[in-house]
């Protein structure tokens, strides 16, 4: 006979454990998994689970930011101060790299050391970055869900890795908010998720929208390019956010769609040489700096004008597509 696997559920008790009660929730869509509020991720609900997890890199690396050495007290910081440095923060968080704030904040402290308040600025990259990740983005978290509030809304979803080889889902927001009186699309978040298939990157989007307590009853639609993981007809992100949404619509993406026809209407209509020698002719010109100088010298003695740069063009799939049945 085959034996029987145990299935744990989320204990309350958890909750309460000095080992677990600083990051563990529980997850509000499977009784069966905790949830890492340091990672944003799923974990199953065995104590060999949970404590491995805590052992982990990526969890030890995320709860570094939240430890109570690396936590910031402004109940002794004047508010004026306080104001000064979430104003730098904010910048550097849309404008430039942390490493700029090192920089900027000791150039502040010496051209306007006549401001009592800005001569008291102490903000590195360490404070910056706490700053950033743990009063200026919850803050504005808070203010998207408020604005957000139980309006009907679509997201916006696209998967990427980044530099250190972590996959990514962003997702972006479409809602009508009151407050503006507009039709808003901003973005929502950067979920990390642990593989690239349908169910993970559904369970990302789920969880996030639990964390920042988004209907998820309310999403009319949502976005995505034509990966077939993404818009699959037996198992796809839109297949599986359908199970929560039935009525939930797909809008494939229109560039990727005219690409697709304009590499059919080409495989029908035009040979391939022709797109072999507009891509060509790019990288012959682009990487030697005496064929650009022969090309503009021949260009000018011809025409009497500004000299046109070749445009890099990405090599279709015309070659593939002429096998494809449909």
């Amino acid at each position: 006979m085959p034996k029987v696997l145990y299935t744990q559920k989320f204990r309350d008790a958890w909750l309460q454990a000095s080992e677990f009660k600083a990051w563990i929730r529980k997850d509000e869509t499977d009784l069966t998994k905790a949830y890492c509020s340091y990672c944003k991720c799923s974990i199953k609900t065995k104590l060999f689970d949970l404590r491995a997890h805590a052992e982990t890199k990526k969890h030890i690396s995320a709860s570094s930011c939240f430890s109570q050495s690396n936590k910031i007290s402004f109940s002794r910081m004047p508010k004026k101060q306080t104001e000064q440095e979430a104003a730098l923060c904010l910048f550097i968080a849309e404008h430039t790299a942390i490493a700029q704030i090192d920089h900027l904040s000791r150039l502040c402290v010496h051209n306007f050391g006549a401001c009592p308040s800005a001569a008291k600025i102490r903000l590195g990259r360490t404070k910056c970055t706490s700053i950033i990740n743990n009063v200026l983005a919850q803050h504005f978290d808070e203010d998207l869900t408020a604005d957000i509030g139980d309006s009907n809304y679509s997201l916006l979803l696209d998967e990427s890795t980044d530099v250190s080889v972590t996959k990514l889902v962003g997702v972006a927001i479409n809602y009508f908010s009151v407050k503006c009186g507009a039709i808003v699309s901003t973005f929502l978040s950067l979920i990390p998720i642990e593989s690239g298939d349908a169910v993970s990157i559904a369970e990302g989007v789920r969880q996030e929208l639990v964390r920042l307590k988004i209907n998820i009853n309310k999403m009319v639609g949502i976005g995505t390019d034509n990966a077939s993981v993404m818009t699959g007809v037996k198992r796809s992100v839109y297949t599986e956010l359908k199970k929560d949404v039935p009525s939930l619509i797909l809008i494939k993406c229109v560039c990727h769609s005219v690409q697709l026809s304009v590499n059919h209407a080409c495989a029908k209509c035009l040979p391939d040489q022709l797109e072999f020698l507009i891509h060509d002719t790019y990288s012959w010109f682009s990487k030697s700096s005496k064929r650009q100088i022969n090309y503009k010298k021949i260009y000018q003695s011809i025409n009497d004008d500004k000299v046109l740069v070749f445009v890099q063009m990405f090599r279709s799939f015309v070659s593939c597509d002429r096998d494809c049945p449909n």
